[in-house]
């Protein structure tokens, strides 16, 4: 960048992509690395490198920091102790606040009862793909609670990832567990110095705009090389996005009045903005997809530090006009990313995942081995993603992760001129058949059931999920990313007719995408199968739309279960009637369709295809379920539209019923009004 030494007058490096841009030392294993680097043998390979590039000589600045310093045990004890056992098996790392998920007590022998020098807890880190724990706590951190020579008990960190962990001696021993901690979620946390005493607090997010939540701008200037997000097409993007996390846990976040500011501080504005020339942060480095720039603060009591809370947030999106590096090819639109492209709704679910205060976790994507079409994508909080693949359901660790910070914990916050209130959540409508059924029915199922399945909603769950490579009758692996279950207890037919309908994509645009649609699994089982355990199922359909499917060869008074997924994250809604007789049921032909949806002018079009009565009559309901409106529509042809009004409406979803001229709903669909 041509930027010189104030003192020697050099020419300086700048950082290359922020945080990820450093080299980490670990001097135990003469190895040096970054998320996406790593250099063993650090004298022999990166110093050459980097006198290659610099055509300088390496200088020596603390001759006590000696590669290979450490003595590392394997597991089972080192030179002065052991790890014997720890609990639980399974935690929330940097959720401090919740002590039963959170403290991890660490028993053994050996640990020293006054730690000094370099003695500490380390962990694999939630931020690279290290296998080995390299993130550090040091025994005198605010994390660690107390230190004896037989048991050490910590708050696990917000950094720390699932894996096995390490404590360091004060004799430079490093003890190794035998076993993998579980980190379940993360939470991010914020550290403070009042005089000479450290503090760590779990920040918790805040009501900063009186309506229970956080306003967030987006950035309409286009100085500096800026573009302007409110009319960019990320911006339906990111709205995509909100309404995930705001229908599926509640997170109270609104879209406020644009803004000119571009510049990425503690403003007390939550800015949308891609990157330009007047961040005042450096640009963004090679390979960076977006980065959340979170601002944190607490009131003092006495010299005690109460609670911290969230002041802001700002989200930055690359812009190839200005971060570094190679241009990088980014879907913004509703279909699917293809090789080489990145999906931003997803790299935005991940942002948005920040401003809630989840953090890092390693859990990253399946590689079904061939080619991309068998890859199962990473969870929505794992620090990097891969091109091709696109999540855009929270995962079970993000979902129950955002519920945890979202939910008041009536804290203590004081008066110091910050806020006084937590977060109101948003009303949320559970899915029933988002995980499968703890029971299953004892009685045949009757003809003519009809079940819902809200798929635009749905999660998933590695923890009771089928494997990635269990729901396509293939075994070849596949995305894994939103489905819902349906158990049922077969009488003597052996063919079982399902008919869909009401078959209702979110976006509505997503129809014109190549690629979208949902798969049909059933599987021969009398109770759910542990997660990750499914037998391979014993048919498999795919469908896009209304229709039947067919199922052949079913065993007389044999339990199924019924399992749907999107394809490649399809979101989308739909009723199942089972064996239904459509000769006594002509409703069967009608079908329903809203467009746009999501409404951002206000007028929603309604289609109905197929009419076969004189007239229907349709309702429209909040989310609690209110009466908002109804009214009656003459039908004059097979095809006939009418609109529905929702300028007056707030933000959020609402439930549009269709019913004909007998009174039978024919539809029933979502419509969020942005």
């Amino acid at each position: 960048m041509k930027i010189s030494s104030p003192f020697t007058k050099n020419i300086l490096y700048d950082v290359y992509s922020s945080e990820q841009g450093f080299l980490k030392y670990d001097l135990e294993n003469d190895e040096a690395y970054a998320p996406f680097a790593d250099y063993k043998n650090i004298p022999q390979n990166l110093y050459s490198i980097i006198n290659k590039i610099t055509r300088a000589k390496e200088e020596i600045i603390d001759a006590s920091l000696q590669l290979n310093a450490g003595n590392v045990s394997n597991g089972t004890g080192g030179t002065l102790g052991t790890i014997s056992s720890f609990s639980p098996a399974t935690v929330h790392a940097g959720a401090i606040n919740d002590n039963t998920n959170n403290i991890l007590t660490i028993n053994g022998s050996g640990f020293g009862d006054s730690p000094s020098g370099s003695a500490g807890v380390k962990f694999k880190d939630g931020n690279n793909d290290k296998q080995t724990p390299t993130y550090k706590i040091d025994y005198n951190s605010p994390y660690i609670i107390s230190w004896t020579d037989s048991k050490i008990v910590l708050h696990v960190p917000d950094r720390a990832a699932t894996g096995a962990f390490a404590v360091d001696l004060s004799d430079g021993t490093t003890i190794n567990s035998s076993t993998d901690l579980n980190v379940f979620f993360a939470v991010l946390d914020a550290e403070f110095t009042i005089g000479t005493k450290d503090y760590v607090s779990e920040p918790r997010l805040m009501n900063t705009n009186g309506s229970g939540g956080y306003d967030y701008q987006y950035s309409t200037s286009t100085a500096g090389n800026g573009v302007n997000f409110a009319t960019s097409p990320a911006k339906e993007t990111f709205e995509r996005a909100v309404a995930t996390w705001k229908e599926i846990v509640g997170a109270n976040l609104t879209a406020g009045s644009t803004t000119t500011v571009q510049e990425v501080k503690d403003d007390d504005v939550n800015v949308i903005v891609f990157d330009n020339d007047n961040t005042g942060v450096p640009k963004m480095g090679d390979g960076v997809l977006e980065a959340t720039y979170s601002w944190f603060s607490a009131c003092q009591s006495g010299s005690q530090l109460l609670t911290a809370q969230k002041t802001g947030f700002d989200i930055l999106i690359r812009n190839d006009k200005v971060s570094l590096g190679n241009n990088i090819s980014l879907e913004d639109g509703p279909c699917f990313p293809t090789q080489n492209s990145y999906d931003l709704e997803m790299i935005i679910l991940h942002e948005l995942g920040h401003a809630l205060n989840l953090a890092h976790i390693n859990d990253d994507y399946e590689d079904g081995g061939n080619g991309y079409a068998t890859v199962n994508p990473s969870s929505v909080m794992h620090y990097a993603i891969l091109d091709y693949v696109n999540r855009r359901s929270p995962d079970a660790a993000a979902y129950q992760g955002a519920l945890y910070t979202i939910t008041p914990q009536n804290n203590t916050y004081g008066s110091c001129g910050l806020f006084a209130k937590e977060m109101t959540p948003l009303a949320v409508t559970p899915i029933s058949n988002d995980e499968c059924p703890s029971t299953f029915p004892a009685t045949e199922i009757a003809d003519n059931t009809k079940i819902f399945f809200d798929l635009i909603h749905a999660t998933s769950d590695k923890l009771t999920d089928p494997s990635f490579k269990q729901v396509n009758c293939k075994n070849t692996g596949t995305f894994v990313t939103n489905n819902a279950y349906y158990a049922f207890m077969n009488g003597t037919k052996t063919t079982l007719s399902l008919n869909i309908s009401g078959y209702t994509l979110l976006p509505e645009a997503l129809s014109d995408c190549s690629g979208q649609g949902i798969r049909m699994a059933l599987y021969d089982v009398s109770a759910c199968p542990a997660g990750q355990d499914y037998p391979q199922p014993g048919a498999c359909s795919n469908f896009a739309g209304n229709g039947v499917l067919n199922i052949n060869g079913l065993q007389a008074s044999h339990k199924y279960l019924l399992y749907f997924d999107g394809l490649r994250n399809t979101k989308a809604s739909f009723s199942v009637t089972f064996n239904s007789d459509s000769s006594n049921n002509p409703s069967n032909n009608t079908t329903v369709k809203i467009y746009p949806n999501p409404v951002s002018t206000g007028l929603a079009t309604v289609e109905i295809d197929n009419a076969t009565g004189s007239f229907y009559n349709y309702a429209l309901f909040d989310i609690t379920g209110k009466l908002i409106t109804t009214d009656k529509i003459s039908v004059l042809q097979t095809t006939q539209t009418f609109t529905v009004y929702m300028n007056n409406l707030a933000s959020g979803v609402y439930v549009l019923r269709v019913m004909d001229e007998t009174g039978k709903t024919v539809a029933k669909n979502k419509i969020l009004k942005l």
